[in-house]
């Protein structure tokens, strides 16, 4: 079964989001050094990104720009070929297709 990894979630007021996020379901702010990224912690998670819990899931929120205006779902899947080909066949539409994404994917 494929799993959903990451999400973000794009904002006009980054710092206002994080504080409703943190005030609302105590999801904590976590800025990436040296770069405008703020992930965002729904779970507690070790030095190499690991959670505890196999199904949790952590996220971002960003900037809101032309580019991304919607959520964004990250989703881990075994044959990315395989999933593309799937994602056509039944109809869905490919936003952007296979992107590195630095030594992780």
């Amino acid at each position: 079964m494929d799993k959903v990894e990451h999400f973000e979630i794009p904002a006009d007021d980054v710092e206002r989001a994080l504080g409703f996020y943190k005030a609302v379901f105590s999801w904590e702010p976590n800025p990436v050094p040296g770069v405008k990224y703020e992930r965002l912690l729904t779970i507690r998670i070790d030095e190499s990104f690991k959670s505890p819990r196999p199904f949790g899931v952590n996220g971002a929120i960003i900037k809101r720009s032309k580019v991304v205006i919607n959520p964004v779902i990250t989703i881990s899947v075994v044959n990315m070929d395989e999933t593309l080909r799937m994602i056509e066949k039944e109809n869905g539409k490919i936003i952007q297709g296979k992107t590195e994404f630095g030594d992780r994917g």
